[in-house]
């Protein structure tokens, strides 16, 4: 009998066992299902992006003077100024921002949804511009440039 009764005892400490062990898997899943969507890091993107520090626009600020797109960054934190034909240095950078992402994903075979492209320095919003579906799977990359004792950052997260 009281082999019978140990034997119980031990199927029911069995079956509590498994019953905690499912209710804790079935949490854990219900937490990484809930997530936000992991990005993915690229480097081909993280080439593109400082590899467009030394794009030249063609917004002059003196005759012998071109802006590229760092100084357009810089200028255009620094609250912006005109070219010589007098455009805004920001919609300059607006304008050259958006064509060089177009060109990048031009070239690009893979389905494209959407992206979004944001450049700050440590927390404060220098600009910031997104195009397409923003959902899905994503890629992203990162650069960043010193900048007076901090630094000025482009991200750009791309959505497939």
């Amino acid at each position: 009998m009281k082999n019978i009764k140990k034997s119980q005892e031990e199927m029911i400490g069995f079956v509590m066992i498994i019953i905690l062990v499912s209710v804790i898997s079935v949490i854990l899943l219900g937490i990484a299902i809930r997530r936000d969507p992991q990005i993915r890091e690229d480097a081909r993107i993280n080439s593109f992006l400082y590899s467009m520090m030394g794009v030249t626009s063609d917004c002059q600020t003196s005759p012998e003077f071109v802006l590229d797109y760092r100084s357009l960054l810089e200028k255009c934190y620094e609250g912006g100024g005109t070219c010589l034909d007098d455009r805004e240095i920001c919609n300059v950078l607006d304008e050259v921002s958006q064509e060089l992402l177009e060109v990048y994903f031009r070239g690009r075979r893979e389905e494209l949804e959407g992206y979004a492209y944001e450049i700050y320095l440590e927390d404060e919003e220098i600009y910031s511009f997104d195009k397409g579906n923003l959902s899905g799977s994503i890629r992203g990359g990162a650069a960043s440039i010193p900048y007076r004792g901090g630094n000025i950052y482009l991200e750009l997260e791309v959505y497939s």
